[in-house]
Order: C-alpha cells, then sequence, then structure tokens
C-alpha cells in the first residue's frame, strides 16, 4: 500500500518542504494525534507541516506502514525518531525506538555523553536519558577534566549541572583538580551567582 502514492490522500510537509504522501486509513490506525490533525485541516488532500527533517518524517511513516524500521545508529537521529513518536502518539514506534537509544548511550564517548548531557538537561521528558548520560559522565569525569575540550563544556554548564555532577558519591577525582575546576568555573561565571550558592558548589570539594 505504501508504493500506492497515487492512491494517497493525505501528505506531511518537511522542515525542507519534502512532501511525504501518507494514507489517512494508514494514520489513523497508527498514529491517531496525526490523523486527528490532518482531518482538521480538511479538504480532498489535507496537507500538515511537521517541523522534522524529511529524512525522520519517512523513516516514522515506513514504520507505520510496514511495522518495522532500519534505525540509524546515530543518538541525535535516533531523538528526532522519538520525539516524532511522542509529539504524533505512536506507541509502537516508541517501544521499538526507546532500547535501541538506550544501547547508543552506552556506546557514547565520554565528551559527546556530557554535550548530550548539557543539551537535555531541562527536557523533562527526557528524564531518563539525561540519567544515564550524567552516570557515564560521572564514572568519565577525571577524563572529561583533563580533556581540553570536555573541559570547556564543564565550565560552560549551569550552577544546578555542575552541582549535580561534582555531588555525586562515585565522582573519582582528585580534589586538586576538582578544586581548579570550579574556581576556573567561578571565574567564568563571575557575578552570576549567590554567594550562597557558590558555598554549596565549593561545599562538596572533598
Amino acid at each position: 500500500m505504501m508504493q500506492q502514492k497515487a492512491l494517497c490522500d493525505a501528505s506531511l510537509i518537511c522542515r525542507d518542504q519534502t512532501e511525504v504522501p501518507v494514507h489517512l486509513l494508514v494514520v489513523a490506525g497508527r498514529a491517531k494525534k496525526l490523523h486527528t490533525q490532518l482531518k482538521k485541516i480538511g479538504g480532498k488532500h489535507p496537507k500538515l507541516s511537521v517541523d522534522f527533517p524529511a529524512e525522520t518524517v519517512e523513516l516514522c511513516v515506513s514504520f507505520m506502514y510496514k511495522n518495522h524500521a532500519d534505525l540509524p545508529q546515530d543518538t541525535a537521529k535516533l531523538l528526532l525518531i522519538l520525539d516524532f513518536a511522542e509529539q504524533y502518539n505512536i506507541p509502537s514506534l516508541h517501544s521499538v525506538v526507546t532500547p535501541t537509544l538506550d544501547e547508543e548511550v552506552q556506546s557514547l564517548e565520554s565528551l559527546t555523553a556530557l554535550k548530550l548531557y548539557q543539551q537535555l538537561h531541562n527536557d523533562k521528558k527526557r528524564a531518563d536519558l539525561v540519567r544515564r548520560c550524567r552516570q557515564l559522565v560521572d564514572t568519565r569525569f577525571l577524563v572529561l577534566v583533563r580533556l581540553p575540550e570536555a573541559r570547556d563544556v564543564l565550565l560552560s554548564l549551569e550552577c544546578a549541572m555542575l552541582l549535580e555532577l561534582v555531588k555525586s558519591d562515585t565522582l573519582c577525582v582528585p580534589e586538586t583538580e576538582l578544586f581548579e575546576l570550579l574556581l576556573d568555573w567561578a571565574m567564568r561565571h563571575s557575578g552570576s551567582h549567590s554567594p550562597s550558592e557558590l558555598r554549596e558548589l565549593f561545599g562538596h570539594v572533598r
């Protein structure tokens, strides 16, 4: 049915204006929220703009037809697919992507895990993923402190994020190196935080 594009009665317009044709009947059975939005538009061939790359939309639509997909081994792309599944309520796709994403996170390099932790920290929908990234950062903290590019990311963290990392009971880093990191961070963010926040942060230097 997916190949019968001439019979498609709706389309999804991607971020780059690529048009992905779909059958309303298939969408109704696999993504009810997406179907509802298309029906609201009305007309003989409703077109819904979706703020996702064409690659993401095409994979998600393919899954709706085939009930399987060749998922990319790329954390950023998997997150986009997961976002699409959550935004348009496709639980079957969500259940397939989640374990694959978990495996991908476990294999992340230290710096990538740190950047992902920073990027997603305030996203409540990604709390489990943030927690896993934080655990990876925790176990590799000494490497990150000593790696110039990673150290720069650490120094750019919000106070709450850095505090979350340094207060870990399993953090393994020499006290002098942790103190130097926090001192550099405080100098970079001079005047941005209250004395009480700084006391709490430095209070975790063991």
